[in-house]
């Protein structure tokens, strides 16, 4: 009887455990989908004002620098036939 008591015990542990790992984890879900943008959440602007370049301009983001020596409009991605 005893061991029943004990095994008993553990189960009724154990099940606390997982149900505190849920509510934790919903939690944590909520709090990450603020800054999800596609949570429908607005994200607060911390960026400077949008500034558009110029073809030939340089732009460095971080360690990289960006150059767009041509453009042009196309209503294709690719010339690849089965691309679509």
């Amino acid at each position: 009887m005893k061991e029943r008591k004990k095994t008993s015990g553990c189960a009724i542990i154990a099940l606390a455990g997982i149900v505190f790992v849920i509510i934790i984890g919903s939690l944590a879900s909520t709090d990450s989908d603020t800054n999800n943008p596609q949570s429908g959440t607005p994200l607060a602007k911390t960026s400077a004002p949008e500034t558009i370049y110029q073809e030939e301009d340089t732009v460095e983001v971080g360690y990289t620098t960006y150059v767009a020596w041509q453009s042009y409009w196309t209503d294709r991605l690719t010339d690849n036939p089965y691309a679509h």
